[in-house]
C-alpha cells in the first residue's frame, strides 16, 4: 500500500506511546492545553507520535520535541474545527466516513482486511482512522461553506499570470495541415522523382478540378494517415521545414501547395486553418490556472479563518 496517501488523508493517526511504563503513570495523562475548555493530553501527543517517527526516524530528543508540539498545533487545529462545526451545525454522517474510506482503499486497491492489517502495522486502527477522517470531513464542509464560496478569481488575474507564467508554445503559431504523400528515396534516380513529381501534378490537377483533398488523401497518399485524409492536425509553424513553410505561407485556408520535394519524398500540402495560438491549449492552461489560483487563495483564506478562530477561543498551554 503506497503510505503517502493514507498519512495524507488520514492525517496523524493514533498509536502506541513511546513513553516507558515508569513515566507513564505520572505524565502520560498530563494536560497540555485546554481549548476552550476541551482537554489535550500528553497521552494524545504520545499516541500520534509513533507513526511519526516510524516515517522520520527521528531520534535527537530536540527534534523529537519539536514534532511534538507540530502535533499538539495540529490537535488544537483539530478542537477549533470541530468546535466550529458544532456551532455552525456542520454534522458527518457514518455512511460519509464509510465513503472515504472505501475511496482511500480503491485508491490503494486493497480491501479491508488488508487495510486494517496496514493501520496496525503503522501504529493505527481503524476506529482512530475514522476519527480523523471525521475532522477532515467536516474541515472540508466549513472550508466549502466559509471560505470557497468566498474566493473569485478573476479572468484579469488568470490573463496576468498566464503572461507572466504561462507555457509561451502555446502562443505560437500554428496550422492545421492535410497532406499527400508519394514515397521517394533519396537515393532515387531522377527518372524516378520525375515520375513521381508528375504523378503529383496530376492529382493535384483533378484537386482543382473539385476532387476533396481528404479523398484524394485516402486515395493516393502512400502516408500513413492516408486512411485519415492525410491530416497532420496543428503543427508548430517553428517546427516545418522550411520548404514547406515556404509553400504555405502564401496559401489561404482552403488551398493546396503545389508540389514540394521533401525528405520523405514529393508532398501536397492543403491549408485547413491558421492559428494565432493553440486556442484549446490555451483554454486548457487558464483553467489550470484558475485552479491553482483558487488553491493559493484557498489556503491563504483558510489560514487567516484558523487565526480567527484562534483568535476569539481561550486556548491555554502547558508544554
Amino acid at each position: 500500500m503506497r503510505g503517502g496517501l493514507l498519512i495524507c488523508l488520514c492525517g496523524l493517526v493514533l498509536a502506541a506511546t513511546l513513553i516507558s511504563p515508569a513515566a507513564q503513570a505520572e505524565i502520560l495523562d498530563r494536560i497540555v492545553a485546554t481549548v476552550n475548555g476541551e482537554i489535550i493530553t500528553m497521552k494524545e501527543i504520545n499516541q500520534r507520535l509513533v507513526p511519526v517517527l516510524k516515517r522520520s526516524r527521528v531520534e535527537d530528543p530536540e527534534k523529537i520535541n519539536e514534532i511534538r508540539r507540530k502535533i499538539l498545533e495540529r490537535l488544537i487545529e483539530n478542537k477549533l474545527v470541530l468546535q466550529e462545526g458544532k456551532h455552525l451545525g456542520v454534522r458527518i454522517k457514518g455512511t460519509e466516513v464509510d465513503d472515504a474510506i472505501e475511496r482511500i482503499k480503491q485508491a490503494n486497491r486493497v480491501n479491508q482486511e488488508q487495510f486494517e492489517a496496514e493501520l496496525i502495522r503503522r501504529g493505527s486502527n481503524i476506529q482512530t482512522v475514522r476519527e480523523d477522517l471525521r475532522v477532515e470531513l467536516i474541515k472540508s464542509k466549513l472550508i466549502n461553506r466559509e471560505i470557497r464560496s468566498r474566493i473569485v478569481v478573476s479572468a484579469e488575474q488568470i490573463d496576468a499570470y498566464y503572461r507572466e507564467q504561462g507555457d509561451k508554445r502555446e502562443l505560437k503559431p500554428k496550422v492545421h495541415v492535410r497532406n499527400i504523400v508519394l514515397a521517394v528515396p533519396e537515393e532515387a534516380p531522377p527518372s524516378v522523382v520525375a515520375k513521381k513529381q508528375a504523378w503529383a501534378e496530376e492529382i493535384l490537377a483533378e484537386i482543382k478540378d473539385g476532387l476533396d483533398f481528404a479523398e484524394a488523401a485516402a486515395k493516393y497518399s502512400e502516408g500513413s494517415n492516408a486512411k485519415d485524409g492525410g491530416d497532420l492536425g496543428l503543427v508548430g509553424w517553428d517546427e516545418m521545414d522550411n520548404r514547406i513553410k515556404a509553400a504555405l505561407e502564401k496559401l489561404e485556408p482552403g488551398q493546396t501547395t503545389p508540389p514540394v520535394r521533401t525528405a520523405m519524398g514529393i508532398q501536397l500540402f492543403y491549408l485547413v486553418e491558421r492559428l494565432d495560438q493553440d486556442e484549446e491549449a490555451v483554454a486548457k492552461a487558464k483553467e489550470k490556472i484558475r485552479e491553482l489560483l483558487t488553491r493559493r487563495m484557498l489556503k491563504k483564506k483558510y489560514i487567516e479563518w484558523l487565526e480567527g478562530l484562534r483568535s476569539k477561543a481561550l486556548i491555554k498551554i502547558n508544554f
